[in-house]
């Protein structure tokens, strides 16, 4: 989760229940992130202890992501509006019906209804019309499995510009948001609900293997084996940031890494490339952005690398596009980028135009130059060199090393991966990050041992199972959902 943050202190096995204030002491971001966090643990993990896996309460939304299908306007698949809890996080499709209506218990509008609906699609949402999953679609020819997919997103002002009050008209806090997403997956023939248990070889969906080390570069005087650690060298407090950009095993996934947890990000208003040229002569492209950062710090430089995305690629775990700055105009608001790669089409333009609905948006990232690898003895050779492979298979991200490889980032701070879990097919997935603090005052860093990634988790439930093919008059379709009743009954 991409932003502007001290460190991460939560950890769930200090069974902490709180955090309580002391008068006259500096306020932390970090001790009230940690509040969150332990409220947010104790409220799934009793939701998961009392509802199971995944449940939706059938007294209150029994249409709650129910699927139906339907072949009249060809093949449809269409899902009902109301909650489920999948591994304790509440997932709700509030249906956006102009006929909501108001909900005494829960005192807000609401069209989730008491009473199940008939089999036809009147008040569902079209899969393709998903509000967190755009250009959803779904193979009509192959017996599917339905399945709902849940994650938290981080939301900044970039994503959402009304967390800006115009009274103050700076940035004060994010919000943490449940994306809910209809997916499909192909299957066998004849596949039932009871199968996804056992027989059903790729689900639920691979996990990410990733695993991330860091360590302090050790000193080449010191014997092979020691610690004699100098430690973190920088002159900052930073909270550091490795992401993988791009999927797959070690060799061909690769990653990117931030001082700033990828904290230094703007929104992209317009892009140009017709006649635009680099400080080169040669052909570039050129974004209009609505900051240069804050300070001197964090801003944006020439020599910078920057991913380029938007909801669109967030919403389908896909990267953003890796660049480097060739030149900037602060009064313009204007960056140049070293050359003209962007994907023809991946971000929509009217007029040169970005589309506000998708919230196109940069993120400066922190690797340059030489990557070096280091041996035992804390000796250095160059791993590659980041610059000469531009536009060939570095694109601006570092491969990810096999293990037992150590890369260093910058001021005595290495990295090491793995992906040792034998449960998992062995990938790093897109969007995997690691957070860990740096710290001037004592040279510390925050040490994570073979460590899984701190997001993104997702977490799966099945909700049908569809043939459209091979039917006459209907599709096929059964429900996989697990009902729910109160313990105690209404009066």
């Amino acid at each position: 989760m991409r932003f502007d943050s001290s460190r991460g202190s939560f950890n769930p096995w200090n069974d902490y229940l709180g955090v309580l204030m002391q008068q006259g002491r500096v306020q932390l971001d970090s001790d009230w992130n940690e509040w969150l966090a332990e409220c947010a643990r104790l409220i799934a993990a009793g939701t998961l202890d009392a509802l199971g896996r995944a449940a939706y309460p059938v007294n209150t939304a029994p249409d709650a992501f129910r699927i139906i299908a339907s072949i009249t306007n060809g093949p449809q698949i269409f899902i009902g509006p109301g909650r489920m809890y999948v591994d304790g996080l509440l997932a709700e499709n509030h249906d956006y019906l102009p006929s909501a209506q108001w909900d005494p218990a829960l005192a807000e509008m609401s069209s989730i209804s008491p009473q199940a609906s008939s089999a036809t699609p009147t008040g569902m949402i079209d899969f393709t019309k998903q509000p967190y999953y755009p250009n959803a679609t779904f193979d009509g020819n192959s017996p599917l499995v339905v399945y709902l997919d849940v994650w938290v997103r981080s939301v900044t002002y970039l994503e959402n510009s009304n967390l800006v009050d115009n009274a103050v008209a700076v940035d004060t806090t994010r919000r943490l948001q449940t994306i809910w997403q209809v997916k499909t997956l192909s299957v066998p023939v004849a596949t039932t609900c009871s199968d996804l248990n056992s027989s059903i070889s790729n689900w639920p969906p691979a996990a990410s293997a990733g695993q991330l080390t860091t360590k302090v570069v050790p000193s080449a005087a010191s014997a092979p084996g020691l610690t004699d650690d100098p430690g973190y060298t920088g002159m900052e407090n930073q909270l550091y940031r490795v992401e993988i950009h791009q999927a797959g095993p070690s060799g061909s996934a690769s990653f990117k890494w931030s001082r700033n947890n990828g904290s230094v990000a703007t929104l992209v208003t317009a892009i140009t490339t017709a006649g635009i040229t680099n400080s080169a002569g040669e052909p570039a492209s050129q974004l209009t952005v609505q900051s240069m950062g804050r300070n001197q710090a964090l801003r944006f430089a020439p020599g910078d690398w920057i991913e380029i995305t938007d909801d669109n690629h967030e919403f389908n775990g896909q990267s953003g596009e890796l660049h480097q700055i060739d030149s900037i105009n602060v009064s313009a608001g204007i960056i140049t980028l070293v050359d003209s790669l962007l994907t023809p089409g991946t971000f929509p333009l009217t007029n040169g135009l970005t589309n506000p609905a998708r919230r196109t948006r940069v993120t400066r990232w922190d690797q340059s130059g030489q990557i070096s690898a280091v041996d035992a003895n804390g000796e250095l050779t160059d791993y590659f060199n980041l610059d000469s492979n531009l536009g060939t298979a570095g694109q601006g991200a570092i491969n990810v090393p096999p293990p037992g490889t150590t890369l260093l980032l910058e001021n005595g701070i290495t990295v090491s991966f793995n992906s040792g879990s034998s449960s998992t097919n062995g990938s790093f997935n897109t969007g995997d990050f690691w957070n860990f603090a740096a710290r001037t005052a004592d040279g510390s860093l925050e040490q994570l041992t073979n460590a899984p990634p701190r997001g993104i988790h997702h977490h799966y439930a099945p909700l049908s199972v569809v043939t459209f093919s091979g039917t006459t008059t209907l599709p096929a379709f059964t429900d996989c959902r697990t009902p729910w009743s109160p313990l105690v009954k209404e009066m």
